[in-house]
């Protein structure tokens, strides 16, 4: 019989396992200036939203790839196209379809602490020190909510008329 405890370890692994959720209706999550990675069956390519329609995305290519097209291209990205959208806003890391937002939170709060045990200690107030602690926390979760990032699976891109 499995015991409470290895029970909880499974499922704790499991849930750390699980890749990030995929979904097509996060298309409308998408909004402009947002930076995608798009796979296609030939290769894959990052580009960032300059356009934004009911059921389709204006993209522009951040570099040359022969799956998408040459860099700084206008391409479009039609719902009809569409295989999966993936939210990599949990994906911490390195690789190309990792999000910056793991790194951006740790370099913040590399930054954070050292300066509020330092106000802290200059000031001989633990309500300066906190101050400091949330008011960096706060700056941290706002900076790095900015590497919000998905991965379309798309059939297909057509160049922007």
């Amino acid at each position: 019989m499995v015991s409470h405890r290895e029970l909880t370890i499974a499922v704790v692994l499991v849930t750390f396992a699980l890749p990030a959720w995929a979904d097509p209706a996060l298309f409308e999550k998408i909004h402009k200036r947002n930076v995608i990675e798009i796979v296609l069956p030939g290769g894959e390519c990052e580009a960032r939203v300059v356009r934004r329609a009911l059921d389709e995305l204006t993209v522009k290519l951040k570099s040359s790839t022969s799956a998408c097209g040459s860099a700084n291209a206008l391409m479009t990205l039609s719902r009809s196209n569409l295989r999966d959208v993936v939210d990599d806003r949990g994906a911490m890391g390195y690789g190309p379809r990792r999000s910056g937002a793991g790194q951006c939170a740790a370099i913040g709060s590399a930054l954070i602490v050292p300066a509020g045990i330092a106000v802290g200690i200059l000031t001989r107030s633990p309500w300066a020190s906190l101050g400091i602690f949330t008011g960096g926390g706060v700056a941290t979760g706002i900076l790095c909510n900015k590497a919000t990032r998905y991965t379309v699976f798309v059939e297909q891109i057509d160049r922007a008329p």
